[in-house]
């Protein structure tokens, strides 16, 4: 992969199917590679999403799937420079989080994917992604699960600042339900 093309995204805006394609003889390397790639979604956060997508396909992996896992391999050998910057900040400091819920967006099995991004002034400190383990009766039962999540988050946050004695502005929660918290 030394000598490959560069990528300037990590994946194709494409849907991987769990049944297309041939299987792979030797699944291992390509089961090394994506283990390895899990790791590494905690420091390069813009590869999470693809990330996401290849690793539902761990019990049959597929050609192309593994397409999918060179591609990202070349993105990011292509953005090695790529990393989260930290901006010091004010004397007060807004903490805002900003949620997302999907009611069935999965295709292939209908279970909701939620997720929150919390900001410390201008920067990012905490993101997460879920994919739910049951299929929800509702769009307000996945809109209140993604905003307790984003809110415990969001509280959590609140603490560290607290206890670094930073003053807060307040914290505020954007999303499918807006929820304005001043703590």
């Amino acid at each position: 992969m030394d000598k490959s093309s560069h990528v300037v995204t990590p994946m194709i805006l494409s849907k991987l199917q769990p049944n297309v394609g041939e299987l792979l003889c030797d699944a291992r390397e390509c089961h090394s590679i994506v283990g390895a790639l899990l790791y590494v979604c905690h420091t390069r956060p813009d590869i999470t999403f693809s990330m996401n997508q290849v690793a539902q396909y761990m019990h049959a992996r597929r050609q192309g799937h593994l397409v999918v896992v060179k591609r990202i391999l070349r993105y990011l050998v292509s953005t090695l420079d790529y990393g989260l910057v930290l901006s010091p900040y004010g004397v007060n400091v807004k903490v805002v989080a900003f949620v997302y819920a999907d009611w069935g967006g999965n295709p292939d099995d209908r279970k909701l994917i939620y997720g929150h991004c919390v900001f410390v002034g201008d920067n990012l400190v905490s993101w997460a992604s879920k994919k739910q383990k049951t299929v929800s009766s509702s769009t307000m039962e996945v809109e209140y699960r993604s905003v307790d999540d984003a809110t415990a988050k969001v509280t959590w946050v609140d603490v560290v600042l607290s206890d670094m004695g930073i003053v807060r502005q307040g914290c505020r929660l954007f999303g499918v339900i807006t929820v304005v918290l001043w703590l």
